[in-house]
């Protein structure tokens, strides 16, 4: 039995990287996006996604930061940026069980991942389908003439 490899390399390297180096898994989705399972695909979203997050909290607590120093000419509003410790933490977990094997879903970037993964043109298909049945064996209603 051959073992599973994504790029040339293991799929806990893989995802390692993902976690490290954003582009990497761009990459990796790009070159063996058919050898992925659904699973494989919302691991390397999931990192994606958690970037994402972080990226858009740290503008708004720029923001914020911003404005209440603005207005109360304090800098103990720096405060602020300690919530960013939270992303981080589960940045650093998530890359230590990836690099180890272990499929961790981080709670909101796996289910947004999952959203985007699993919902694809494989489910959109099966809709389509479920609609066109009825429409194909339904036949068209006959148009009465009225005589004036």
């Amino acid at each position: 039995m051959e073992e599973k490899k994504f790029i040339g390399m293991a799929p806990n390297v893989v995802f390692g990287l993902t976690w490290i180096l954003f582009p990497f898994g761009i990459v990796a989705l790009a070159v063996d996006h058919d050898k992925m399972t659904k699973k494989d695909k919302q691991q390397i979203v999931s990192a994606f996604v958690l970037d994402g997050i972080t990226m858009i909290l740290s503008i708004i607590l720029s923001i914020v930061e911003g404005i209440l120093i603005g207005l109360t000419d304090n800098t103990i509003w720096n405060i602020f940026n300690l919530i960013l410790i939270v992303p981080f933490v589960f940045w650093l977990i998530a890359m230590i069980q990836a690099f180890r094997g272990v499929e961790y879903h981080c709670p909101l970037a796996w289910n947004i991942a999952g959203a985007f993964v699993h919902d694809g043109p494989e489910n959109k298909k099966e809709e389509v389908k479920a609609e066109e049945k009825p429409e194909a064996t339904e036949e068209a209603p006959k148009e009465e003439v009225k005589a004036e």
